[in-house]
């Protein structure tokens, strides 16, 4: 009963490994060296993957281990990735001996591997820039005009990030004097008791019409309650399925927030509702939505959302690996319109997983709402 119960990992397991030793074994033949190495050693690196994964798991690992795994990880999956887009170049018709082509891709794999991983640390450790977005609201009242929105997404507070990270981020968001702080979701990996100290500068975020929170899927995977009540006790509104009512000159604007859209799976009394959050809100004031995943559009048009705030894709966070996710994900970063409404994907302020961010570097959001009629 008990081996019943780990049958789809083993079975997971068992896929990543072999699609793993073959593309060692593929590039075993491109640098005409023995395929047993390469498998070995790919052995070596995933076995020595996961311990780290299930160690740093355990409990909070602070320190050289932490960032020893981290960078191991990103570096297989960063060679890995290149393997496999080599792999597609056998496709090609080049006009050189095959061993040639060969000792080409093997070179170019180790190459980019290599400058992907040292320019990419260096981009993720930096800290976010502050990206600047003019969003145009149909019928947006007069009193609205140039409302200044901060979102930070996906900070993923960890081994890895931690309190002197965040300070600097709040010191940024700090300089922009937004009108309302948004945070979408994702801002640890680890246990509440663990990185309160590290994210405890969030207190120090405040704007005129508050700070809003909403729950990314992370936090479900880290005791979503006490996540919760850390960022209530930061001093943050956590919108689960409601909405407030902004007051300016008169005018109304509507702000709502969503529980993540994968949250029902695992607590079914935090299943995401667009429907619930606007439930009781004035007609025809503008609606703003923050929700974590991009996909929650689908669900949130109906309800009239003028403008959407999510992470959730990082933007891909590191070529090569962005143009899978863009496989999966409509909307990957940036300024999208959708029919009547807007929908902005943060590319994420922190990381997650190995400290990567090669041609996706991470952002801080002010965006401004402009009037356009229709």
């Amino acid at each position: 009963m008990k081996l019943r119960m780990f049958l789809p990992q083993i079975f997971i397991l068992t896929i990543a490994i072999s699609v793993f030793v073959y593309l060692a074994t593929r590039f075993a033949d491109w640098a005409a060296g023995p395929g047993w190495a390469y498998a070995l050693a790919t052995l070596a690196w995933f076995a020595s993957v996961m311990w780290g994964q299930l160690r740093l798991r355990q409990k909070h690992v602070a320190g050289a281990f932490s960032w020893i795994m981290s960078l191991v990880l990103g570096a297989g999956m960063t060679f890995f990735l290149y393997v496999f887009l080599g792999q597609l170049t056998e496709f090609i018709p080049w006009p050189y001996p095959e061993g040639q082509v060969d000792r080409a891709r093997a070179i170019a794999v180790i190459v980019l591997s290599a400058v992907t991983c040292v320019v990419g640390f260096f981009q993720a450790t930096r800290g976010p820039s502050v990206v600047r977005v003019d969003v145009p609201i149909a019928n947006l009242p007069a009193a609205f005009e140039g409302f200044a929105i901060a979102q930070i997404s996906d900070l993923h507070v960890s081994h890895t990030i931690g309190r002197a990270y965040v300070e600097q981020v709040v010191a940024r968001t700090r300089e922009l004097r937004a009108d309302l702080i948004a945070l979408t979701g994702d801002f640890a990996d680890g246990f509440a008791h663990e990185l309160r100290e590290d994210i405890a500068p969030l207190a120090e975020l405040t704007a005129r019409h508050g700070k809003y929170f909403v729950t990314g899927n992370h936090e479900y995977y880290w005791g979503v309650e006490d996540w919760v009540e850390t960022h209530r006790s930061l001093g943050a509104r956590v919108l689960l399925n409601e909405h407030v009512v902004l007051h300016e000159g008169g005018e109304r604007l509507v702000v709502a927030g969503v529980t993540d859209i994968a949250s029902g799976a695992l607590r079914p009394d935090h299943r995401s509702s667009p429907k619930e959050a606007f439930r009781g809100a004035p007609e025809g004031a503008p609606r703003i939505l923050l929700a974590h995943q991009p996909s929650s559009l689908r669900q949130a048009r109906h309800e009239g959302v003028a403008l959407q705030l999510s992470g959730h894709t990082h933007g891909g966070q590191w070529f090569p690996a962005w143009i899978f996710v863009r496989l999966a994900q409509r909307y990957l970063q940036g300024l999208y319109r959708s029919g009547d409404a807007w929908i902005y994907v943060n590319r994420g302020t922190g990381y997650w997983g190995p400290p990567l961010r090669f041609l996706v570097s991470p952002e801080i959001t002010l965006l401004t709402l402009r009037r356009r009629s229709r």
